[in-house]
């Protein structure tokens, strides 16, 4: 919980690996230049034929393993370090929150198969995240790049996609992560419809799956008390399934919710860690029971009876 010192820590690993972060403005501008012709180089064939060749031209496996894991380390350091200065742990301003997160891919990037697919596609949704956080509405476009970097890399490697970013998969989840009006704290909170996790405390993605619970939770229950009835209950079978349809998915983001006890080192992947939000999946059961009824699907009801009559203990405190 001394984020202070994690972060001082982390900034004294930058200095260790010869990557000391910028001090000045100058400095800062310089690094935040190189990083973005760095970035669009390795989106092109020369950067990543570049890329393919660090630690020199000359077929020395060792060297090329050796500056490998360097960048692997120093793409983790910068990760976590976003991480803490997009929670509010790190202080800095935007520009540097922006160098890190390019630093961190582009580094990540050169780190070839020494860095797992799980934490490359972290970095890649970190980035998608200092997007959202920093540029204006009209750059957030730039944001999909990111999330489609991080499904692809997982597809190319046939590797299943994390499961607490499944969601950004989805297209109700990607319009919600670029579309969205959302922001991350850095006092992530528990709600009475859903809970926010230890982890949700520096990791910024855990924060925008609560809120993201939440939005299914509300147009879930939208589509199944709506205000003006335009269609009879034996018709209207179209907005159950809809209803349906989101908690599905609401069903599943809770399984994957980062509410574990779980202790991560910075080489960890907080994106490979599942828990579940018993909030949420509540909520969701309660739902679905009342559109059973609405249906008349009793016996389908009676199923869920167990499950609803088991109120999570957090929401004992709520009146």
């Amino acid at each position: 919980g001394d984020f202070a010192q994690a972060s001082l820590h982390l900034w004294k690993a930058l200095k260790a690996l010869g990557r000391p972060l910028p001090t000045s403005n100058f400095d800062l501008c310089c690094s935040l230049t190189w990083s973005i012709i760095r970035y669009v180089l390795q989106r092109l064939w020369v950067g990543r034929w570049l890329a393919g060749r660090a630690g020199g031209f000359r077929r020395d496996h060792q060297l090329k393993d050796d500056v490998r894991k360097s960048c692997r380390e120093a793409a983790l350091v910068y990760h976590r370090l976003h991480q803490l200065h997009m929670t509010g742990k790190h202080a800095g301003g935007h520009l540097s929150a922006i160098n890190m997160a390019l630093s961190a891919v582009n580094l990540a990037d050169c780190a070839g198969n020494t860095l797992s697919v799980a934490t490359l596609a972290e970095i890649y949704v970190g980035a998608a995240l200092r997007v959202k956080a920093s540029l204006h509405r009209r750059f957030h476009f730039l944001a999909r790049f990111f999330l489609c970097s991080a499904r692809q890399v997982c597809l190319a490697q046939s590797v299943s996609i994390p499961p607490a970013m499944q969601w950004l998969c989805h297209p109700l989840g990607h319009r919600f992560f670029v579309d969205g009006d959302w922001s991350v704290r850095s006092s992530p909170r528990d709600t009475i419809y859903s809970t926010a996790g230890s982890e949700g405390a520096v990791d910024p993605l855990a924060q925008v799956t609560q809120a993201f619970r939440e939005h299914l939770l509300e147009k879930a229950l939208y589509c199944v008390a709506q205000p003006e009835q335009s269609k009879p209950l034996t018709e209207g079978e179209g907005e159950f399934s809809d209803a349906l349809e989101y908690l599905q998915l609401l069903n599943g983001c809770s399984d994957a919710a980062a509410v574990t006890n779980h202790t991560f080192s910075i080489s960890s992947s907080m994106a490979a860690v599942t828990g579940t939000d018993p909030v949420a999946k509540w909520w969701a059961s309660i739902i679905i029971v009342a559109i059973n009824w609405l249906q008349g699907d009793d016996e389908a009801a009676q199923r869920l009876y167990p499950v609803v009559e088991y109120m999570p203990k957090s929401l004992h405190d709520y009146e």
